[in-house]
């Protein structure tokens, strides 16, 4: 859960004010873009103390909380 949550403070601290409710839903609609995408890894490398490969990042990681959260989630792991 605290992945999930620092997603979502991270989201909040980009200016997505408005979090879907359900996190399969996709970002875009909510206004997250390519310049947010740059600010939201930022923010969650420094929020969960982690650096992310940013060489293997794919745009469909990046598509929902839900799909933020797995990518995470194996990152954290490997």
């Amino acid at each position: 859960m605290k992945i999930t949550s620092s997603i979502i403070e991270s989201l909040n601290d980009i200016g997505i004010e408005q979090i879907p409710e359900n996190h399969s839903e996709m970002l875009e609609s909510y206004g997250f873009d390519s310049l947010m995408l740059v600010m939201f890894i930022s923010k969650i490398e420094s929020k969960l103390n982690m650096k992310l490969d940013l060489s293997s990042l794919k745009l469909e990681y990046f598509r929902s909380i839900d799909s933020i959260t797995e990518y995470l989630n194996k990152e954290v792991k490997s």
